[in-house]
């Protein structure tokens, strides 16, 4: 747990020379009757100190550069509205599975312990997003749309159709893809990307073929490196990877390919998601789908503070574009 605020004791203001006359001195021949106080000015900061709301946030297990980089837009933008407006709490579910989320926002809830709830990665159970509904508390989901409720999310679908015209128009007609866990749930960014990128193919006239996929059990530099066994012998048969896993597995799949004598991108072109730092830094430079992750976060603490100060009553939905992001591996 983690608050962002600062102490709450009051903090000095500043000092100033006043002339008070101090009656209840009389019985003090000895001392002057106007004496010089110094007399502290009262901190506006202070005031308003124990009027800050908080901001819960509830994130899915933090596994990949992805959630931490949509945190910190989440503190910067906390920041930049001044801590004696937000407090940040942060609440992570011990098993990161819908239920415990549940248990989570319910408890906030009931217990009213915050003042908005930002849920990251993970999607509770029906039941709890009728009573967040009905509760007046703002909750705002980041890569989720919750009919209802508040949302931040990029085009995943353009994204991953993006993605699939790069390997067209380079020449490539057998990719294969990596898909993740999430992938199953049709309400998920893995899905949607999916098939964003089975839509790009087949306005080319190119049939994707389920049997060249590898799943990525959790988003990890290992994990891409074991999917790049979990294809076998069917790597011969592909010319190219999308990763709808995202960059962190992209990177260990390149990294173990490589490590197999496949060169990168003249056997096989790959291109990530999310472009985190290390996507640029790597040899060759991932190519991939960019999503503005503090910017999202951003966004999301921008929602609690308008709907807090009255400006927003229904639900918003932002989508931000997905931006191509081209460098030497596709």
């Amino acid at each position: 747990m983690m608050n962002m605020d600062e102490n709450s004791g009051r903090k000095p203001g500043k000092k100033t020379g006043k002339t008070v006359n101090q009656g209840s001195l009389s019985a003090y021949p000895y001392v002057n009757k106007e004496i010089t106080e110094i007399v502290y000015e009262r901190d506006p900061y202070a005031e308003i100190k124990h009027q800050a709301s908080t901001i819960a946030l509830i994130s899915g297990k933090i596994s990949s550069a992805f959630i931490p980089t949509v945190i910190r837009g989440v503190e910067e933008r906390i920041r930049e509205l001044g801590r004696a407006k937000h407090s940040l709490l942060f609440q992570t579910p011990r098993n990161w599975t819908p239920k415990e989320a549940g248990v989570e926002i319910l408890n906030i809830i009931k217990g009213k312990s915050a003042d908005g709830i930002i849920v990251l990665s993970i999607k509770p159970e029906q039941n709890i997003i009728d009573m967040a509904i009905k509760s007046k508390i703002p909750v705002v989901f980041i890569e989720r749309h919750i009919p209802g409720l508040h949302s931040v999310k990029v085009d995943n679908f353009n994204g991953g159709f993006m993605a699939a015209a790069q390997l067209i128009r380079s020449g490539r007609k057998k990719p294969g893809v990596i898909i993740d866990a999430q992938t199953a749930d049709t309400e998920s960014a893995a899905h949607e990307r999916f098939l964003g990128f089975k839509a790009g193919l087949k306005v080319s006239g190119i049939k994707f073929c389920r049997e060249y996929t590898a799943r990525a059990d959790y988003h990890t530099i290992e994990c891409g490196r074991i999917c790049m066994d979990r294809f076998g012998k069917k790597i011969n048969k592909i010319d190219s990877i999308f990763s709808v896993a995202g960059d962190t597995v992209a990177i260990g799949f390149m990294i173990e390919a490589k490590s197999q004598g496949i060169r990168i991108p003249r056997d096989l072109a790959v291109i990530g998601f999310d472009d985190m730092d290390a996507a640029a830094a790597v040899e060759p430079a991932l190519t991939t789908i960019r999503q503005p992750m503090e910017g999202m976060g951003k966004e999301a603490v921008n929602i609690i503070n308008d709907v807090l100060k009255g400006k927003l009553k229904g639900p918003k939905n932002i989508i931000f574009d997905a931006e191509f992001i081209i460098r030497e591996s596709a």
